[in-house]
């Protein structure tokens, strides 16, 4: 069973360095390069001005071994989201336990109506966890950067 924990400023710093604070393990591989801790330290605080929290620690056993963000947040309320889990945690079933977890958590934000993300067309581990948790795919896009991608979309209104 995984839980999440909110990501501040001075976890992301600690992420970095590999030093994991809060008296939690990081996992041997890691969540990400620095390079990318930093690209999702920089969403996070631009996205934590309009809603809190923006980004989540996913952590199982003591272990932190992925990330969950909130990636934008437009300002007709579509949130959406990124996730990774470590290569050696993969597979377990984490990252679709802490999308269920986001989810839930949308649900009591009002600023929130939609849930989007994006997988690569190719990607099946990414699509499954989506759909395992309700999503539905609304259409398809080229990104510059990642080739092909399924757009996919959760209406979390009350």
């Amino acid at each position: 069973m995984v839980e999440l924990l909110d990501a501040r400023p001075r976890h992301f710093v600690s992420l970095k360095s590999g030093d994991f604070v809060e008296g939690l393990a990081l996992t041997p591989r890691g969540v990400g390069a620095p390079e990318i801790i930093d690209v999702l330290s920089e969403i996070a605080a631009k996205v934590a001005r309009v809603v809190q929290p923006a980004a989540w620690f996913i952590v199982e056993k003591g272990e932190v071994i992925g990330l969950c963000s909130i990636l934008s947040l437009s300002p007709a309320g579509d949130a959406e989201i990124g996730y990774g889990i470590s290569p050696d945690r993969q597979g377990r079933g984490a990252a679709s336990g802490a999308v269920a977890a986001v989810v839930a958590w949308a649900k009591m934000e009002p600023r929130i109506r939609r849930i989007v993300a994006d997988t690569g067309v190719d990607n099946v581990p990414p699509r499954r966890v989506l759909e395992r948790n309700g999503f539905s795919r609304v259409g398809e896009r080229q990104d510059k950067e990642d080739g092909p991608l399924s757009c996919w979309a959760l209406d979390v209104s009350n």
